[in-house]
């Protein structure tokens, strides 16, 4: 079995996400991943067996690349087992980005699912340094004394949703 997982990262997260599922399943499958940024062509979904897309969101959305890709390639995606995951640092988002970031035409058979996010400045770059540092510094800010109903966590990656994909991915195996 083929599986191609085409991604995005800005900070590295949804870099280590799909590094994490392709060690849970490459005993059983060949994973090709594919950096939709550092891609001159991103690949066709013919000739893989599955496909994994996702990637980060950035002020919420997701990479330009990956919404072209979806938008041409959704018949195809469609025909095949797929996932789609976000990367994000505020999953009680999830279902916000779901409806806004996904074509309604594409279903996944395989879940859409969030991987979490990382709030970590040092990996970014320009502006997007600057927001992660703000962000960081009024969630580090809170009073802790206040009610827990609005204590806001450092975001952090989510290794049991890898791990549900993986095990979605192995049972088409």
């Amino acid at each position: 079995m083929r599986v191609l997982v085409i991604y995005t990262s800005r900070g590295g997260a949804s870099r280590r996400c799909v590094e994490m599922l392709k060690e849970k399943i490459e005993d059983i499958c060949e994973v090709v991943l594919c950096d939709a940024r550092e891609a001159d062509e991103l690949p066709s979904p013919d000739g893989y067996d599955a496909l994994v897309i996702g990637g980060s969101v950035r002020f919420g959305r997701i990479d330009k690349s990956l919404r072209v890709y979806l938008k041409a390639n959704l018949d195809k995606i469609n025909a095949k087992p797929s996932a789609f995951f976000f990367c994000c640092g505020f999953p009680s988002e999830l279902e916000d980005y779901i409806d806004t970031q996904l074509p309604k035409k594409i279903e996944f058979s395989l879940g859409v699912h969030c991987f979490g996010g990382e709030l970590k400045p040092e990996k970014l770059k320009g502006m997007d340094k600057i927001v992660v540092k703000m962000v960081r510094s009024h969630i580090n800010s809170q009073d802790f004394e206040d009610s827990d109903d609005y204590h806001i966590p450092l975001p952090e990656l989510l290794p049991e949703s890898v791990q549900r994909l993986a095990d979605d991915i192995r049972k088409l195996a």
